[in-house]
């Protein structure tokens, strides 16, 4: 089940959303775990399917091309072994609100592995 849920999310998905958060950078942050609900809400919806993420601890850049990594995997299974690199980019930021886009690999990797840093 888990591995059919991996394979339904091998796609580009995207959706416009508003995020609230500031900081002192010179760019708009986001909180991660708001960002990794509605990656979670789109890959779901887009395999019929609950879904699970985990954009990590560090605030968000909101900033065109910011690309953010993400873990993602089915509701279902609980404390997952592996899971899906979700590559998530950002673009059309206006403030808080952007769109984004994302790709999940085919390949399942650790669910303890380091992803990727977000580009910035």
């Amino acid at each position: 089940m888990h591995n059919r849920f991996i394979a339904s999310v091998v796609a580009t998905v995207g959706l416009a959303l508003v995020l609230g958060g500031c900081s002192a950078h010179a760019s708009l942050t986001d909180d991660p775990d708001d960002l990794a609900s509605q990656v979670a809400k789109t890959l779901g919806d887009k395999v019929g399917q609950d879904a699970s993420a985990d954009c990590g601890d560090e605030d968000i850049h909101l900033v065109d091309g910011n690309v953010v990594h993400c873990k993602v995997w089915a509701s279902s299974v609980k404390n997952p072994t592996t899971v899906a690199d979700a590559k998530v980019t950002l673009s059309d930021v206006h403030g808080t609100k952007f769109h984004f886009d994302v790709v999940v690999a085919d390949k399942e990797v650790d669910a303890d592995a380091d992803l990727p840093k977000q580009t910035k």
